[in-house]
């Protein structure tokens, strides 16, 4: 269960560093802070919007899949698309924008994936699912970290960029295989 946030981690971790990197060759020089800041906080503002309602939305949904499973997975795969973008961009306004989508659907699958510990746990080990959430976010931020240095050291982002836009479907792909979706949607009513 706790897999899939390596991958979320790592492709926001490996991102910002990535981004720190990118901005310096696309901005001037006494901007880049400025335009770094302006991409985060448009970031934040989308996960505090989108994450809590796609979640809620999810709580609601039948499918076939399940629940929570369809949002992930198109969140999961858009993300993919949109790092896509972000490694082929050449101006900042660009980068920006696919930036912008990569927050509106990596947010769209983890409202949704937030819902199965309170699914899917029980009591007595929610507190081993938290420790291992925590876990699997570590060593996120170790394998953004890695990957994104090797773009660093090798003066390109290509590879980089679409390398945690593989981690993250490979770990996507690991919980739509592996879980259970557990009980029914909630009544609509």
């Amino acid at each position: 269960l706790s897999l899939y946030w390596l991958g979320l981690v790592g492709v926001f971790q490996g991102i910002n560093i990535i981004l720190q990197e990118r901005v310096d060759d696309l901005v001037p020089a006494d901007v880049v802070g400025s335009a770094l800041g302006a991409m985060q906080l448009l970031g934040v503002v989308i996960a505090v919007l989108v994450q809590p309602t796609v979640g809620s939305i999810s709580d609601y949904t039948t499918s076939r899949w399940g629940r929570r499973k369809p949002y992930i997975v198109i969140g999961s795969v858009l993300d993919v698309v949109f790092l896509l973008g972000i490694a082929t961009s050449q101006t900042y306004l660009s980068v920006a924008a696919f930036l912008v989508l990569l927050q509106l659907s990596s947010n769209f699958a983890q409202g949704p994936f937030q819902g199965y510990v309170p699914d899917l746990v029980p009591a007595p080990q929610v507190g081993l699912a938290s420790a291992l959430v925590g876990m699997m976010s570590v060593l996120g931020v170790m394998a953004g970290t890695i990957v994104a240095a090797w773009g660093t050291a090798v003066g390109d982002f290509f590879w980089p960029t679409m390398t945690l836009g593989l981690i993250e479907l490979l770990t996507m792909l690991a919980l739509f295989v592996r879980i259970d979706e557990g009980r029914a949607a909630r009544d609509r009513a």
